[in-house]
C-alpha cells in the first residue's frame, strides 16, 4: 500500500460527519486525491480513500466515477 504523509490523521469518529472534500482538506490529501484522479491511478486513489475512512461502497463509486468513467 502507498504511504502518505498526513498533517492530520483523521479518526473514524472525526471523519464520520464530514464530506469527502472536507476529509481530504483536513488530512492534507486534497491535491494527492485529484492528482491520482488526473493520472487515473486507482491504487493510489483507493489508498487515499482508506486513509480518510471512506467505506468500500463510497470508494467504489469514486473509482467508477473518476477512474473508470464511461
Amino acid at each position: 500500500m502507498t504511504e502518505f504523509s498526513i498533517p492530520h490523521d483523521l479518526t473514524p469518529l472525526e471523519a464520520g460527519g464530514m464530506t469527502v472534500n472536507e476529509r481530504l482538506v483536513i488530512s492534507g490529501l486534497f491535491d494527492a486525491f485529484y492528482l491520482a484522479v488526473k493520472q487515473k491511478d486507482e491504487v493510489r486513489l483507493r489508498a487515499i480513500c482508506e486513509k480518510v475512512h471512506l467505506g468500500k461502497e463510497n470508494t467504489d463509486v469514486l473509482v467508477e466515477t473518476y477512474i473508470n468513467e464511461k
